[in-house]
């Protein structure tokens, strides 16, 4: 993500910060020392994890998920695309079900990255409107409910296997 954050400040007008978020980053001075090295201290906040996420996902103008190791199923990723943020995040887990195909980049591609940001952010209107369809699209695949059905289906079926051996 810093990479491809590097490559937004030198190939766009885009204003933009970045709030990196998890346990440790504030700490961790060889990513403190990167950015600096990427001279993108002044775009770049590192915080602690967040309790609260509802308002801080209502704040966001874009949730960027740049993860380069596997995510079995991305709920962070869920939580920010069921309330209608844009959207986007590498190929990894189960994220492309959930941004789809457009906002898929492959995990090692900063330049894609870079430039998925950069139209996101250059066409927001667009980005909302598509972030909008894709909520609805979620609401429907993965509400509580149904994933609850899907759950309890599942721990039926495999009870009532169990005790027919």
């Amino acid at each position: 993500l810093i990479s491809a954050l590097k490559i937004v400040k030198e190939e766009s007008d885009l204003d933009f910060s970045c709030n990196l978020i998890g346990t440790g980053v504030q700490d961790n001075y060889d990513l403190k020392a990167y950015i600096e090295k990427q001279q993108l201290q002044d775009q770049i906040v590192l915080e602690q994890p967040k309790y609260d996420l509802l308002p801080w996902y209502l704040s966001l103008d874009l949730y960027v998920l740049a993860s380069s190791y596997w995510e079995g199923f991305p709920n962070a990723l869920l939580e920010a695309a069921s309330l209608g943020v844009p959207c986007i995040a590498t190929d990894i887990g189960s994220a492309k079900l959930i941004v789809g195909e457009r906002y898929c980049v492959k995990k090692s591609d900063e330049r894609l990255l870079a430039s998925k940001i950069i139209e996101v952010l250059g066409n927001y209107s667009c980005a909302i409107n598509e972030a909008q369809s894709r909520r609805s699209e979620l609401l429907a695949n993965y509400s509580v409910e149904r994933i609850l059905r899907a759950y309890l289906y599942f721990w039926t079926t495999a009870d009532r296997l169990r005790s027919s051996k």
